[in-house]
């Protein structure tokens, strides 16, 4: 069952605030996998050294143009995978506005820190995926507002060609 969205109102021109792990946070979460910033480390070194060093740009090529998008690639998508961790490891119910710890406080009330109403169900949506959360949050406020149903009366009458 998904969060119902309309249970988080905004006013018009409103900018929301969303919970983000911190660097630390995701450092935590990151665990041994910071040998794979190794190769992307590598490659800043390598770019560093060849603008104080020429002759060591012209070996960008042969040791691989891919090879460095590879390292970088892999070093974004570990950054987003620590935050993703970070954010599911929070056992705590928590204000997905401010990150305040809402223990001991009952469901469907307002948090004590930002003042924004919150739910159980929509924070356990926001702690599965935030960016969809927020991107379908957006998304869900670009709607156009629901009007009462236009009754256009009975449309043209046809004759058929069977003669009934």
């Amino acid at each position: 069952m998904h969060a119902a969205i309309g249970e988080m109102k905004a006013g018009p021109g409103e900018e929301i605030a969303w919970w983000q792990p911190t660097w630390q946070d995701g450092l935590r979460h990151l665990g041994w996998r910071w040998i794979f910033f190794l190769p992307a480390i590598g490659v800043i070194g390598f770019a560093v050294a060849a603008y104080w060093f020429p002759p060591l740009a012209n070996l960008i090529v042969p040791l691989g143009f891919k090879f460095m998008l590879f390292a970088a690639g892999v070093a974004v998508t570990l950054i987003g995978y620590a935050f993703r961790q970070a954010t599911k490891a929070r056992t705590e119910p928590f204000c997905i506005h401010c990150g305040y710890n809402l223990t001991g406080l009952p469901d469907n009330y307002r948090c004590p820190e930002c003042g924004r109403p919150y739910s159980w169900r929509v924070i356990n949506e926001y702690r599965r995926d935030p960016q969809w959360f927020v991107s379908r949050w957006k998304a869900s406020h670009k709607l156009p507002e629901n009007f009462a149903t236009l009754d256009a009366g009975p449309g043209p009458q046809r004759k058929s060609r069977d003669g009934t």
